[in-house]
């Protein structure tokens, strides 16, 4: 394979991924950041979504391992989002 293949085939598979996942889990973040409720509503839905596109072209296992940090990270969104909802309450009234 020539040098110059080598660069193109990394260039391409550096940009996919840059604008495939990077990006938009960088966006995903920074929405999410300020505003739990959708932070956890969006990670629970791509959780989801995963699993119904590959429930019978990936093995449960690979399943698993990507969507459950997704429920997870979702999960704690929701608790951040509850326990900061009380705090600010008691703030508020103390």
């Amino acid at each position: 394979m020539p040098i110059q293949d080598l660069v193109f085939t990394a260039n391409a598979w550096l940009s996919g991924l840059l604008t495939c996942e990077v990006l938009p889990t960088l966006t995903y973040l920074e929405i999410t950041w300020w505003k739990e409720p959708l932070g956890s509503a969006i990670f629970l839905v791509i959780g989801i979504k995963y699993i119904l596109v590959s429930w019978d072209r990936v093995p449960w296992q690979r399943i698993v391992i990507i969507s459950a940090p997704l429920f997870v990270i979702a999960v704690l969104f929701f608790v951040d989002w509850l326990v900061g909802k009380h705090n600010r309450a008691e703030h508020v009234e103390g």
